[in-house]
């Protein structure tokens, strides 16, 4: 392994949970860039360094000019930014499968990552309801969704606009309340509006409330009829 100049530390390092996910993407696509150095030692590239010895593979470097001054290399090392290489939606995936191993809250797992709450509520609502996008938005990639409210497949890989997607198609699927038809029927017909009705299946879909809650289902209904019947009113 190549020595590491202290130049390097001008970069903070990164944490485990993100040399994790440096590694992962190092294993599944390769090195994409390679460590820099300076006089023999690295000034750029530990993570990478150490990412590749882990996986057994021969590091790919680069060296820049020995008779640039250390000055001159400490502004090279600057620019470069070691982390360019996780995007938000990268962090996000890869938090939630580090969450999935060691059943960290949230909060905790948001922290660690430097995400805020908010976006990794987003980022793991895409992954626990569209998992088969995990592992293309964990390498980089972006993916190809259909947008119910526009009509045609959108190619993305950012986290906000991705959530309402996903959120917005589930709020569509028709829920299947009970095999038995007597009890769809009764909760069916206590809805008194269309609105109603798929403001009420989307709330049981959000919330995952059991089929056999049917307490707090038929509250629900009497809910969804009393936001909705000014709205018939107006219908009408």
């Amino acid at each position: 392994m190549y020595p590491i100049d202290e130049l390097a530390n001008l970069v903070a390092m990164a944490n485990e949970y993100e040399q994790i996910a440096l590694t992962e993407d190092i294993r599944n696509n390769g090195q994409r860039e390679p460590a820099v150095l300076w006089q023999g030692r690295i000034v750029d590239g530990r993570c990478r360094q150490l990412a590749c010895h882990m996986l057994g593979i021969e590091l790919m470097t680069r060296e820049l000019d020995s008779a640039l001054t250390r000055e001159e290399v400490a502004l090279v090392v600057k620019s470069l930014n070691t982390r360019r290489n996780l995007t938000e939606m990268q962090k996000a995936m890869s938090a939630f499968k580090q969450q999935e191993e060691d059943k960290s809250s949230n909060e905790d797992i948001a922290k660690r990552w430097g995400i805020s709450y908010g976006t990794y509520k987003n980022a793991r609502y895409i992954a626990i309801h569209r998992p088969e996008l995990v592992e293309p938005l964990f390498n980089g990639k972006s993916v190809e969704i259909v947008d119910p409210d526009k009509g045609y497949v959108v190619t993305t890989n950012k986290i906000n606009t991705l959530a309402r997607i996903v959120k917005k198609t589930r709020e569509k699927e028709v829920i299947s309340l009970d095999k038995s038809e007597e009890v769809s029927f009764a909760v069916d017909g206590r809805l008194k509006t269309e609105a109603g009705k798929d403001w009420y299946y989307s709330k049981m879909s959000s919330l995952g409330i059991p089929d056999n809650a049917w307490q707090i289902r038929m509250d629900y209904v009497e809910l969804a009829n009393y936001k909705y019947r000014a709205q018939e009113k107006e219908d009408e």
